[in-house]
């Protein structure tokens, strides 16, 4: 199984994670994990750091950790290979540019044939691995790319698209992902692994906001704080990573975020 987490607030945030810790919340041993990736968006790029080896004995992942990046727009991955061979260029979350800004996608899951189900509609996005996910991402991507020919697309416009996208690769397997384009988080919840079998729900969802004295977010590999007055703060994670109350999505539910907040 793979594990996804994402954080967006309305004023900067210092995040540290531990993904090696953070993993065990979902039943992936540190040890058993194939890769692990992180981007921290700053205005429309950001900053990813992706490596293809377990983040338990990581000095780079350890470097993170110790080192609280400041953003308002965060998402990461750790991988448990399906397909595709133990490489950096299988190692998620995987990126692409698309009109000036940068779009970010993680998904958990596996997509059955989709090579062959669901071929490439262009060649503008290619995949550089061998891994569903990405051919998904691709395909993703086309057809965001088709409605920027026509100028930027509105915010109906893009949730169209990428709910139509969820809709026709949740055939093909489990279908959690989350993709970025900058401004707004996309939020996919289906299906996952558990003790008892693959079912819902997929995601789990956690809404926050604090007019006066933020209090941190503190859990096993997770430290989100802020110096700001006050603070909304949405976090989504394969599973829930506190005691509070955490929400689990429905079967094909989508959420989109931005700005610490829920907005579709």
């Amino acid at each position: 199984m793979c594990e996804l987490f994402a954080m967006t607030s309305r004023e900067p945030a210092n995040v540290s994670l531990s993904l090696a810790e953070f993993s065990r919340h979902g039943g992936l041993s540190a040890k058993h994990g194939d890769g692990w990736g992180i981007a921290y968006y700053h205005g429309s790029d950001a900053q990813i750091i992706r490596e293809a080896c377990p983040a338990f004995d990581s000095a780079q992942m350890q470097f993170v950790k110790n080192r609280s990046y400041e953003s308002t727009l965060v998402i990461s991955h750790i991988r448990k290979a399906t397909m595709g061979e133990i490489a950096l260029r299988n190692t998620q979350p995987f990126s692409r540019e698309l009109n000036g800004r940068l779009f970010v996608f993680s998904h958990n899951g596996a997509f059955h044939d989709i090579q062959k189900i669901l071929p490439l509609e262009s060649d503008r996005f290619i995949p550089l691995g061998e891994t569903d996910s990405e051919h998904a991402f691709c395909i993703l991507m086309t057809r965001i790319q088709r409605l920027f020919e026509g100028g930027t697309p509105s915010f109906e416009q893009r949730l169209e698209v990428i709910t139509t996208f969820a809709h026709s690769i949740c055939a093909l397997g489990p279908a959690n992902f989350i993709v970025s384009d900058s401004e707004y988080i996309y939020c996919h919840g289906d299906r996952r692994t558990h003790a008892d079998g693959i079912r819902p729900p997929g995601l789990h969802y956690l809404s926050r906001s604090c007019k006066t004295e933020p209090q941190p977010v503190i859990a096993e590999g997770l430290s989100i704080s802020t110096t700001a007055e006050s603070q909304d703060i949405v976090l989504v994670a394969s599973v829930p990573l506190t005691e509070e109350g955490w929400r689990p999505f429905e079967p094909g539910q989508m959420l989109v975020l931005k700005d610490g907040l829920i907005v579709g």
